[in-house]
C-alpha cells in the first residue's frame, strides 16, 4: 500500500527572493514522497499571517524544515521556530546561499544539547537529496513543568540591560528570562503570559526562540489568542508575524507608557480636515469638533453628485495610510489626484488634525506629479512626530468602503501584495475593488471563527429585525424567508452592509491586543471608520434605522460618512452634518436648525434643495393637457384610485348642482 506523501512545511526569510523562487519551484516540483508547502508573504491576502497561515502550516506538518537565515533576519525565523519545537514537530535544517554562517543551529544546540537536527544539502539540490539517510527527530522538552505567571524576555545587552532593571522595579512579581541557561525552555513553556521586548541587539533570537516557543505551547493548550504582548524599539524592523501583538517605543518615556498600559493609540480620531488642490476641491476645511447632542462620533457630508464627497474620505484615507503607505496606491492615481487648471495640475496638499488623548496633533500630506512631495514633508516643523502618528495608526482600526464596495466569488488578488491597511481602504480607490476580509465570509474554518463570533454579535445588534445569522459554526449564513443564505446570495443592501461590517471585525481582530478581542464585544472596537455612500441599496426601512443602530452598536468609533439619503440624513445632530455647497464663500453652507425631525420631504426641499414631488407631475401640471391631471393629484397614500375617481365625480355633480341653484 502506498505511503501518502510527508507534509514539510518551510520557515525562511521571508524577505529572501532567492529562497521563495527556489520555494516556489520546489512546492510545483516536491521530491518523491513529500508535500511541501510554505508561507508566501504574498498570498496572505489580508488574513493574519500567525494564525492564519505560520501556526495551522506546522500543526499539519509531518516535518518542519528550516531554511538557516542569516543573522539579520534571524529573529522573525527564530520565532516561528520555537512554535513548531513546543508543538512537538520533528526539526530539520536546510542551507541556502550565503546562509551557511547562520547562528540559529548552533545556538538551538545549545539550548537543546544533543538534539541536533540534521541537516538537508543546500536548498537547490534539495528535490534530489533531501533527507538522505537521516530522519528528523522531535527535540525533546522538558515534562516537569509548573505554571508561572509573567514573562518577561528582555536581551541583556545594549538598551536591554536598563529595560530589564525597569520591568524589574515597575513589575517586581514578573519572571525575567535566564536567556542563556539551560532552564529557558522551562521557563518559556510554564509561563502563563509573555512579553517580549525587542531591541537592537544580537541576542534577539534566543529571546525570539523562548517567545516561540511559549505561544506554541499556549495554541496547543487553549483555542483562545495567548496572552501575549511584543514591544519593540523603533529601529528594529517591523516583524510581521507578531504585528498584531506588537506596539513601539522609541525612549524610555514611551516604554513605561506602554508597560503600564497608557498607550493612547485607541484614542486617535480625526478633528479637522484641511484640503487643498485635491480632485475638484481647490479649498475646504471640515471642523468635526462641533458638540452634538448624539452619542458616538460621527460626521455625515452631504451634497450633490460633483460636490466632493467622496474626494473627501479619499483625502482622509490618504492622510491616515501617510507617507509610506500612501505610495502603495501607485504613482499614476496619485497624479490623478491633482486639480487640473488649464493643461497643468497643481501641486496638493492634505492636513489633518488628530485628537491625541488631550493634545492636537498634525499630519502632513503634500503631493505632486512625482508622488508624496518629501522636499515639503521634511521641512515641515513636525515630521518627526507624525511618523510616531501614522505609526500607530496602522496599530489601530483604520478602514474605507468607497462607494462600490463589492463582495463575490471571484477573487481579486490585484492588489494581495500590498500592505494589509491599504487592502482595507482600496475599495475608496478602485470601484472594482473586493472587501479586504472577503475570505471571512465566503470561506469561514477555523481561522475565522474568532471574527464571525465578533460579526454575529454586530449583526444582531445593526441587522436585528430584517436579517438573522444561522447557526452554522464555521462560516455564516443567513436566515431568511425560512431558508438559509449564503453572503455572496444576499439582496445588494445587505450582503454590501454585511460585507464592510465582517472587514471592520476583521481589522479588529487583527490590530487589538488578544485580551480586548477575547470578548467577542462589538462594543470595545475602536478605530476609524470612512464610509461613502452608507445608504448602499438599503430599503428605507433599514436606512432610517441604520445609523442609530451602529451608534449603540459601535461607539467607540470614529465615522465619517457619505449619503443621498433623506432618512439617513434626519438621523444626525445637524453639528454632525456637512453641507458641501459651492455658493457658500466656504463651501459649507452652515445649519440654523435642527432637522431630525423633519419629513423626508422636508429634508428633500431645505437640506437637498429638490422637490419632492414627482418631475412627471410638473410636466403634466405645465402643459395641462392630460384628461386626468385632476384624478392624479387627488391619489395620495390614504386615496386610492378608485376612491379618488368618486371622490372627483362627487365634486363635480356637487359643483353642476351650485351652478343649476346660481342660474336659476
Amino acid at each position: 500500500m502506498e505511503q501518502p506523501p510527508k507534509k514539510v512545511f518551510v520557515l525562511w526569510d521571508l524577505s529572501n527572493s532567492e529562497v521563495r523562487i527556489n520555494l516556489q519551484a520546489l512546492a510545483r516540483k516536491p521530491p518523491q514522497g513529500i508535500s511541501l508547502s510554505f508561507a508566501d508573504p504574498e498570498k496572505v491576502n489580508g488574513g493574519d499571517l500567525l494564525a492564519d497561515i505560520l501556526v495551522p502550516g506546522i500543526r499539519a506538518a509531518d516535518i518542519v524544515l528550516v531554511v538557516a537565515p542569516p543573522d539579520h533576519a534571524l529573529v522573525p525565523v527564530a520565532f516561528e521556530l520555537g512554535i513548531a519545537i513546543s508543538l512537538g514537530k520533528p526539526i530539520a535544517w536546510a542551507s541556502a546561499e550565503r546562509t551557511e554562517n547562520s547562528s540559529l543551529p548552533s545556538f538551538l544546540g545549545g539550548i537543546f544539547p544533543g538534539a541536533d537536527p540534521p541537516w538537508a544539502i543546500d536548498l537547490r539540490q534539495f528535490r534530489k537529496h533531501h533527507f538522505g539517510d537521516e530522519q528528523p527527530s522531535k527535540i525533546p522538552l522538558p515534562m516537569d513543568l509548573v505554571e508561572h505567571g509573567t514573562l518577561a524576555i528582555c536581551p541583556r545587552h545594549g538598551m536591554g540591560q536598563a529595560l530589564r532593571e525597569l520591568v524589574a522595579e515597575l513589575q517586581p512579581d514578573w519572571n525575567s528570562l535566564d536567556e542563556f541557561g539551560k532552564e529557558m525552555p522551562r521557563q518559556a513553556l510554564s509561563a502563563q503570559r509573555v512579553l517580549w521586548v525587542i531591541t537592537p541587539s544580537l541576542s534577539n533570537g534566543l529571546g525570539a526562540l523562548a517567545a516561540g516557543l511559549y505561544y506554541g505551547r499556549a495554541c496547543s493548550l487553549s483555542d483562545e489568542p495567548p496572552a501575549f504582548e511584543v514591544l519593540r524599539h523603533r529601529d528594529v524592523p517591523p516583524i510581521r508575524s507578531v504585528a498584531r501583538f506588537s506596539r513601539e517605543f522609541s525612549d524610555l518615556d514611551d516604554f513605561v507608557a506602554l508597560l503600564k498600559h497608557e498607550d493612547t493609540a485607541a484614542t486617535l480620531a480625526v478633528e479637522k480636515i484641511e484640503i487643498r488642490d485635491f480632485k475638484n476641491i481647490g479649498r475646504l476645511t471640515l471642523d468635526l469638533t462641533a458638540e452634538s447632542s448624539l452619542e458616538g462620533d460621527w460626521t455625515c457630508i452631504a451634497g450633490i453628485n460633483g460636490a466632493g464627497k467622496s474626494s473627501i474620505l479619499q483625502a482622509l484615507a490618504m492622510a491616515l495610510l501617510g507617507e509610506r503607505l500612501v505610495t502603495e496606491l501607485g504613482g499614476e492615481r496619485i497624479r490623478r489626484f491633482l486639480r487640473r487648471s488649464g493643461t497643468q495640475r497643481l501641486p496638493a496638499e492634505i492636513t489633518v488634525t488628530v485628537r491625541d488623548g488631550r493634545e492636537r496633533k498634525t499630519l502632513y500630506l503634500p503631493l505632486s506629479e512625482q508622488g508624496v512631495d518629501f522636499a515639503k514633508l521634511n521641512a515641515h516643523p513636525e515630521r518627526s512626530r507624525m511618523i510616531d502618528i501614522w505609526d500607530r495608526l496602522q496599530k489601530q482600526v483604520i478602514v474605507g468602503y468607497g462607494a462600490s464596495r463589492n463582495l463575490s466569488e471571484y477573487r481579486d488578488t490585484r492588489y494581495a501584495s500590498l500592505s494589509v491597511p491599504v487592502q482595507r481602504q482600496m475599495t475608496l480607490f478602485d470601484s472594482l475593488t473586493q472587501i479586504a476580509s472577503v475570505d471571512v465570509l465566503l470561506d469561514g474554518g477555523p481561522s475565522s471563527e474568532p471574527v464571525l463570533k465578533t460579526l454575529k454579535r454586530l449583526l444582531k445588534a445593526v441587522l436585528v429585525e430584517e436579517l438573522a445569522p444561522g447557526h452554522n459554526a464555521d462560516r455564516i449564513v443567513f436566515s431568511q424567508c425560512g431558508t438559509e443564505v449564503d453572503a455572496i446570495d444576499l439582496p445588494d443592501g445587505f450582503r454590501s452592509t454585511v460585507a464592510w461590517l465582517a472587514d471592520l471585525c476583521a481589522a479588529w481582530h487583527r490590530t487589538a491586543p488578544p485580551e480586548e478581542t477575547a470578548t467577542s464585544d462589538p462594543a470595545r472596537i475602536t478605530g476609524i471608520a470612512l464610509v461613502d455612500e452608507i445608504d448602499l441599496h438599503l430599503h428605507a426601512t433599514l436606512q432610517r434605522a441604520l445609523v442609530p443602530r451602529l451608534r449603540a452598536a459601535l461607539p467607540n468609533v470614529q465615522f465619517v460618512v457619505t449619503t443621498h439619503s433623506p432618512l439617513v440624513l434626519s438621523s444626525f445632530d445637524r453639528a454632525e452634518i456637512v453641507v458641501l455647497d459651492r455658493d457658500a464663500e466656504t463651501g459649507i453652507r452652515e445649519l440654523d436648525r435642527q432637522i431630525f425631525a423633519f419629513s423626508t420631504d422636508q429634508v428633500y426641499e431645505f437640506l437637498m434643495g429638490t422637490p419632492p414631488q414627482s418631475t412627471v407631475i410638473e410636466e403634466k401640471l405645465e402643459k395641462g393637457d392630460d384628461p386626468d391631471l385632476a384624478l392624479y393629484l387627488y391619489q395620495s397614500k390614504e386615496r386610492s384610485e378608485e376612491e379618488a375617481r368618486a371622490e372627483l365625480a362627487e365634486r363635480r355633480r356637487l359643483i353642476e348642482e351650485l351652478r343649476g341653484a346660481a342660474s336659476k
